[in-house]
């Protein structure tokens, strides 16, 4: 196997295993770390070996508004329950057919789309939740065997 290859087999092996085993949980927010790592082992009875210097930093944890509302197709179903069954089945085969003929919605009022608007945004739960600090490396490669 050529040196690109293993390195290659390297590289995806610790990614596989760091994205199982990687714990953000633990992470100390505004902590920085200093690495100076080894890796040395065999591939498929070759041997390889990396020398990895890095920087960790650990952004603060900050305040993020989240905001989530019903699905459309609940909102449209509570307006369509509020119909009586004809007008209802007159609403969605006319929309169906519309729109397969045109690929376009009909066109309504302004004002009704403008009350749509306004009902959606009244459907909207708004929250704070707070958002880890994004966690930054800074990584420089250098080559080496075993320590």
């Amino acid at each position: 196997m050529k040196d690109k290859q293993r390195m290659a087999v390297l590289w995806a092996a610790l990614a596989k295993t760091a994205a199982k085993e990687a714990r953000r949980d633990e992470l100390l927010a505004g902590a920085t770390h200093e690495l100076h790592l080894s890796i040395a082992g065999t591939i498929d009875g070759e041997p390889v070996g990396q020398i990895v210097r890095a920087t960790l930093s650990v952004g603060h944890d900050f305040a993020k508004a989240s905001s989530s509302g019903p699905k459309s197709a609940e909102v449209i179903a509570c307006v369509l329950h509020k119909l009586n069954a004809a007008t209802r089945e007159a609403v969605l085969n006319g929309l169906a057919e519309h729109f397969a003929a045109t690929t376009q919605l009909p066109d309504v009022p302004a004002s009704l789309v403008n009350a749509a608007n306004r009902l959606l945004g009244q459907l909207r739960n708004w929250e704070q939740i707070t958002q880890r600090g994004p966690v930054a490396c800074r990584y420089q490669l250098g080559t080496g065997g075993p320590p």
